[in-house]
């Protein structure tokens, strides 16, 4: 009777030993939009637990979003000292000059961006995130990139 009970409790401290803790960042969706009739969407997931974590993952977040906002050839050091907001209001103000300059032109512009966690582990979080942007010509541009990061650091982990 003593090596059968003896071999469970082995066993169970085996099991015990070989889970592992989940990540316990969370992730809930926040939404920013523009006030006008331009049409500036954009749903992303923020991150939530280790603050140490959690701000490394929603700042290469915000900076993605700041970037695929941008009109024209992005300004790498005035990406950083932007809000999401800001660079909303920047892309309306880009539409309005866009507007006076070609005050007969039917195109408005418009741009949606959605973020999703697709899987996230003790080790890795992994978000995509789809940018559709039509400013002008025939067609809309879709991109969709995937932002991978360490579970246990919150540093990106680059697609190569």
């Amino acid at each position: 009777m003593r090596p059968k009970l003896f071999t469970i409790m082995i066993c169970s401290f085996l099991m015990l030993m070989a889970c592992k803790n989940e990540s316990n960042i969370r992730f809930s969706e926040k939404n920013y939009t523009s006030d006008n009739n331009n049409i500036v969407e954009v749903n992303i997931p923020i991150a939530f637990g280790n603050q140490n974590i959690v701000n490394a993952i929603n700042d290469e977040i915000k900076r993605f979003v700041i970037a695929a906002l941008q009109i024209g050839d992005p300004d790498p050091n005035a990406i950083e000292f932007e809000s999401i907001e800001e660079s909303i209001t920047s892309f309306n103000k880009e539409f309005e000059i866009f507007k006076n300059d070609y005050p007969d032109a039917p195109q408005s512009w418009e741009v949606q961006i959605d973020g999703e966690v697709l899987f996230q582990s003790y080790e890795i979080i992994s978000i995509a995130i789809t940018v559709y942007q039509n400013t002008g010509g025939a067609h809309g541009n879709t991109t969709i990139t995937f932002l991978n990061f360490e579970a246990e650091s919150g540093n990106r982990i680059p697609n190569s």
